[in-house]
């Protein structure tokens, strides 16, 4: 359990979930499938707030160069990966923080992406790093921080 202090300074405790999950590299769709398990799973336990590694959905090796860019799994946020997990937050009532490779609209740059989607918002946002000179660095516009509207507490989401 952890403490959140509400804007009108009450705490309200709120369970929180990490999950440690082992992304299969090619296998983006069974990644998903098993992340979306967890989301199951972790609601059956009361769970709020679940968590994600970063890049869940494909896994690390595109961060060591060992995949040309172009050929790394992405899509752009929000997208299709989010409305699943928008989908499966409104179902089980919980806040999801999952980990994508994101690819920008109208960009061949890719990044290393985290978003949030609510059980009444759906999609909230975004905190992204990018690749740049072989080091991960945060993104322009990135979402430190974001009030969910519904709950009236604070997020902060970096990866």
């Amino acid at each position: 359990m952890a403490e959140v202090r509400r804007k009108d300074a009450r705490t309200i405790k709120v369970r929180v979930g990490a999950v440690q999950m082992i992304s299969t590299v090619g296998d983006v769709e069974g990644n998903i499938e098993k992340a979306l398990s967890f989301c199951d799973k972790a609601a059956e336990r009361g769970v709020e707030i679940l968590c994600f590694p970063e890049c869940a959905s494909t896994g690390f090796d595109w961060v060591q160069n060992k995949w040309p860019k172009e050929e790394v799994y992405a899509e752009p946020v929000p997208g299709p990966m989010v409305d699943a997990f928008a989908d499966r937050s409104k179902k089980k009532d919980m806040y999801i923080i999952f980990g994508v490779v994101e690819r920008k609209k109208r960009s061949n740059k890719i990044c290393n992406t985290a978003f949030l989607v609510g059980p009444d918002e759906g999609y909230v946002g975004k905190y992204r790093k990018v690749l740049s000179e072989g080091v991960l660095r945060t993104a322009p516009k990135s979402m430190y921080s974001i009030r969910v509207t519904a709950r009236s507490a604070y997020l902060s989401v970096p990866i």
